[in-house]
């Protein structure tokens, strides 16, 4: 078990008016670096586009947030493992990485 995951505590979720009798795919989405709410709010989920994307294709969205801390000081994704960012870690995108554990 991870002490400290990097995710943030919030996330967000939508889904479109026509999602609510069910029937729609779920999307998740995630923020680019220094896109998390901690450092620019919501300017990413109303300003990128994908909320009205989701609302013609009827889609559910998924948005986790990663946490601002010392170790990762603009919730980069890739930056989850304490003490130091894994830009070019070779298991960063194998099963080992606890990012994709927790995402799965």
């Amino acid at each position: 078990m991870l002490e400290h995951s990097g995710f943030d505590k919030w996330g967000y979720v939508y889904y479109p008016n026509s999602c609510i009798s069910g029937g729609c795919k779920v999307h998740a989405l995630f923020h680019g670096t220094s896109m998390g709410h901690e450092l620019i709010g919501d300017g990413f989920i109303k300003r990128a586009g994908w909320l009205q994307y989701a609302a013609s294709n009827d889609l559910i969205l998924l948005m986790p947030q990663m946490e601002v801390w010392w170790t990762n000081p603009f919730g980069t994704w890739d930056a989850n493992v304490p003490y130091r960012w894994q830009y070019t870690e070779d298991y960063f995108r194998e099963e080992e990485d606890p990012l994709l554990f927790n995402t799965n």
